[in-house]
């Protein structure tokens, strides 16, 4: 498996963007939810990210279908 890094972070979030706004309208949700989760890498069927209190990845596969659990940070502020 031959991983590659993004330089550019445009590149590197906007499948997790892309994801996100999916999965919420609400730009509050989109921001919040980005902001606590880190690139790790890709491959050639996904890209890696890692949340960084729970440190559990949540991948997305290139057909946009997705492995692991997105956090909800309202959780978080409790």
């Amino acid at each position: 498996m031959d991983f590659k890094i993004h330089r550019s972070k445009k590149k590197a979030f906007k499948p997790l963007q892309e994801f996100i706004a999916d999965w919420s309208n609400d730009k509050e949700d989109v921001d919040e939810t980005l902001g606590q989760y880190m690139y790790m890498c890709h491959d050639e069927e996904k890209t890696y990210y890692k949340h960084f209190g729970t440190r559990e990845y949540f991948n997305i596969f290139n057909d946009g279908t997705t492995e692991g659990e997105i956090e909800d940070w309202r959780n978080w502020n409790d």
